[in-house]
């Protein structure tokens, strides 16, 4: 199996996996629980470099998530997310966040570790600010499938309402 090289690339393949098993089971797979998905799916594609833990630790105001090599285990990756962030909707963005982190970077990070605070998202003409911009575009593409996006807005004017909807339906926040 060829594997995606884009942001894009990859949360498209992703969903249309997800969709398959939503086809096959009718159960709504929506809004994606990132927690799963990243873990079976680096299982079953990078047995040698899994992604084995996903949880949250208070970081404070330093990072708002982060990608790393659990330090008991050499090939193995985790996913931290900042547990002072308390909206459900960023919490989700920035493990998908990561997740994309994993499939698009895991490989260019030579300490082994990949920490995200707003400070570096602002970054945008640096490698850094590169790789974070590819992470966001990873997570919206594969949290927000414009698939099924595009239906759920049709010709209906944009409003506060009609975005609380979509961030609730996707388990997003406002601003993603």
């Amino acid at each position: 199996m060829n594997l995606p090289k884009s942001p894009a690339g990859w949360a498209i393949r992703i969903t249309e996996i997800l969709q398959a098993v939503e086809k096959a089971t009718g159960q709504c797979l929506y809004p994606v629980r990132i927690q799963d998905i990243a873990t079976d799916l680096s299982r079953n594609l990078f047995p040698n470099a899994p992604l084995t833990r996903i949880s949250g630790e208070d970081l404070g105001d330093r990072f708002e998530g982060m990608l790393l090599r659990v330090p008991s285990a050499a090939n193995e990756w985790g996913i931290i997310y900042n547990t002072a962030i308390k909206s459900p909707g960023r919490i989700n963005f920035t493990l998908a966040h990561e997740f994309g982190h994993y499939l698009l970077h895991r490989a260019e990070l030579g300490n082994g570790q990949m920490n995200c605070s707003r400070q570096n998202m602002l970054d945008w003409d640096s490698e850094y600010g590169r790789r974070e911009a590819e992470a966001n575009e990873f997570a919206s593409y594969l949290l927000m499938p414009r698939n099924t996006f595009e239906p759920m807005i049709g010709k209906q004017k944009i409003s506060l309402h009609l975005m609380q909807h979509v961030a609730d339906h996707f388990n997003v926040s406002l601003t993603a």
